[in-house]
């Protein structure tokens, strides 16, 4: 088997963004560079300090869902808080991509995070996390 196909399938086992892309740390240096200072440094930095949020599948590497990231040195907000709630970046990333019941509509969290409803998903986010511990 070659290593794209094994890769192909491995990656397949990951959740992923809506585009069913999720980002290694160099292909995710390219989309949040800030200025011209952008390096996989840089990325790690980020997930260390929870302004993207990722995790490490195997020793290796690391996965960083694409959607989270809107353009240049922009990321979705929120997404720091949704991890205080949900400690597990992977768990969380889980509770933002599906579709939840919200008072008025069933929509993703992470689009409600894009339009601007923090505070409504990390409510959300405080009885999913004490559910999924």
């Amino acid at each position: 088997m070659s290593h794209d196909v094994r890769h192909r399938k491995r990656a397949d086992r990951f959740p992923t963004d809506r585009g069913g892309r999720a980002r290694r740390s160099r292909e995710c240096s390219a989309r949040v560079r800030v200025g011209e200072a952008w390096s996989r440094q840089t990325v790690y930095n980020w997930l260390e300090a929870g302004k993207l949020l990722g995790w490490r599948k195997t020793k290796a590497r690391r996965y960083i869902p694409a959607e989270q990231i809107l353009g240049p040195g922009h990321v979705v907000p929120g997404r720091e808080d949704v991890l205080t709630e949900i400690e597990d970046p992977e768990i969380a990333w889980a509770f933002l991509t599906q579709d939840r019941p919200f008072e008025e509509t069933t929509a993703r969290p992470i689009a409600l995070l894009k339009a601007g409803r923090v505070a409504v998903v990390v409510g959300a986010a405080k009885g999913y996390g004490a559910s999924a511990t």
